[in-house]
């Protein structure tokens, strides 16, 4: 019932806003229409004046008499002057009447918004006042159930508190309740406290453990230094015990270097009495530093002259150096001069081609003999064989076959040796050793015999065998027979 009466009395204020504002409306719009007026007297007087104004100009090439220009009739009599002055002055007013208009209208558009705004506001007000009403008929509607259910918390709060005041027992237990939060408050309060009490007492105690960490480094440290084998325990009174045993040995070191030291004093002492006695045995006499000091100065002499000895015998080691050089380089030279004589030149640069001839002669020899053997690269022409872990075979192991292979593939390189430096080999005479090879091995043979042939145009290659396949591989072919009567050579084709 308070909301809908806080409702109706706003919506009665919205209301008598609303009407205010439409009162101020409808005043801002009649000063609107006065302002529109004024505007449409000043633009009429501005009209006349300016209409005036061209008359005047008009009337100063006219005379009594002449034709007008604008309305094309006779001018009785010409119109009096008009000062422009009156043209300025309703212009003057035309603006001012303008903008009070303007300031006009801008105000009836504020009080339009004001005016909708507090429409709308009433209307709502009116909504909320008719909703309002709705949920009180609604609330009223509830009110028997609700003083049902008082009359059922009633009974209960008499069957839970017993009859009496209901309200000044719950009043009491409202007092025991606060005075148990301000129990508990106080409890938690103090519990803080503790826990706080508790976090220093930790911190303490772990400053505690850190300080005899400390000292049992420090005291581990002492002992080292004094040399002695104290063991330093983890627990409060290990570490008493281990200090009590560091003091105990630092007092009995002390005592013993003190009288150390009184023993060296007096050791001391005898030197110094021994060294008077020794200066003057040697007939030392006065200052001993200035004696000493002499001593020093005949010492850096010695040093000297023992700096320039050295100094000598450096020179001396770079002479023989430079002498050992100058002997190697005549070593060289004479190995150089017994080298180059004739026997010993020809000699090199036949172990040279021989080489040579051994690698290019290698080539072909691995390729005649399906990659079975190489020659040696020591220009010897032993033969390498390829399939036992590179064995170095004398020449005599071969077989005849093999043996011929050999030959063939040193033909083959000598002749690209020889060609290649520009000299010739107009000739090969290659006799026998096919009978020993098998179909493939003849086919490279032959293929290298082909080659010999191919490498100089003007080259005789002759070739003698009994193989009746290399026929067909010849261009000139000579067939030799004997005579079964006179055992007598023939040739039986040409």
């Amino acid at each position: 019932e308070q909301r809908a009466e806080t409702a109706a009395e706003q919506a009665s204020l919205a209301a008598e806003t609303l009407a205010a504002a439409t009162s101020d409306l409808e005043e801002k719009v009649a000063a609107l229409g006065a302002a529109l007026g004024a505007v449409s007297a000043a633009e009429t007087g501005l009209h006349q004046a300016r209409h005036a104004n061209m008359a005047m100009e008009l009337r100063a090439g006219l005379a009594a008499g002449d034709e007008c220009p604008v309305c094309e009739q006779v001018v009785a009599s010409v119109p009096a002057a008009v000062a422009d002055a009156a043209v300025d002055e309703a212009v003057t007013v035309a603006e001012a009447a303008r903008s009070v208009q303007e300031a006009r209208d801008r105000e009836r558009l504020e009080a339009a918004a004001r005016e909708a705004a507090c429409r709308a506001a009433a209307v709502a007000a009116g909504d909320s006042v008719e909703k309002l009403a709705a949920d009180l008929a609604a609330e009223r509607a509830k009110l028997p159930v609700l003083d049902e259910e008082r009359r059922a918390v009633e009974d209960r709060l008499t069957s839970i508190l017993g009859p009496g005041d209901h309200a000044g027992l719950l009043a009491e237990l409202k007092a025991r309740r606060d005075r148990a939060a301000g129990a508990v408050s106080d409890a938690a309060t103090a519990v803080e406290r503790s826990r706080i009490d508790l976090d220093e007492a930790i911190a303490a105690q772990q400053h505690v453990d850190t300080s005899l960490a400390d000292l049992r480094v420090q005291l581990a440290d002492a002992a080292a230094r004094l040399g002695a084998d104290i063991e330093v325990g983890d627990a409060p009174g290990a570490i008493g015990s281990a200090l009590e045993a560091v003091r105990e040995r630092w007092t009995t070191d002390r005592a013993d270097t003190r009288e150390r030291i009184a023993f060296v004093l007096e050791r001391a002492a005898t030197v110094a009495a021994k060294r008077d006695d020794l200066l003057v045995a040697l007939g030392v006499s006065g200052d001993f530093a200035a004696a000493l000091a002499a001593v020093g100065e005949r010492v850096e002499l010695l040093a000297a002259s023992v700096a320039r000895t050295e100094s000598r015998l450096a020179e001396g080691e770079g002479a023989r150096a430079e002498l050992q050089r100058r002997l190697e380089r005549r070593d060289v030279f004479g190995r150089l001069a017994s080298d180059l004589t004739d026997a010993r030149f020809v000699r090199y640069l036949l172990d040279e081609e021989r080489t040579r001839l051994s690698l290019l002669g290698s080539e072909h020899f691995q390729r005649l003999s399906s990659g079975r053997y190489r020659f040696t690269e020591s220009g010897v022409f032993d033969i390498v064989d390829l399939t036992a872990a590179e064995a170095v075979r004398k020449p005599e192991s071969l077989s005849g076959g093999e043996t011929f292979l050999a030959s063939l593939g040193l033909s083959l390189a000598l002749a690209e040796m020889v060609t290649g430096t520009g000299g010739r080999l107009d000739a090969f005479f290659l006799d026998e050793g096919f009978g020993t090879l098998d179909p493939e091995h003849l086919d490279l043979a032959m293929e290298g015999i082909e080659a010999l042939v191919a490498g100089g145009s003007d080259r005789l290659v002759v070739v003698v065998s009994h193989v009746p396949e290399l026929r067909h591989r010849m261009d000139d072919l000579i067939v030799l027979d004997r005579d079964p009567t006179t055992g007598d050579t023939r040739v039986v084709v040409r």
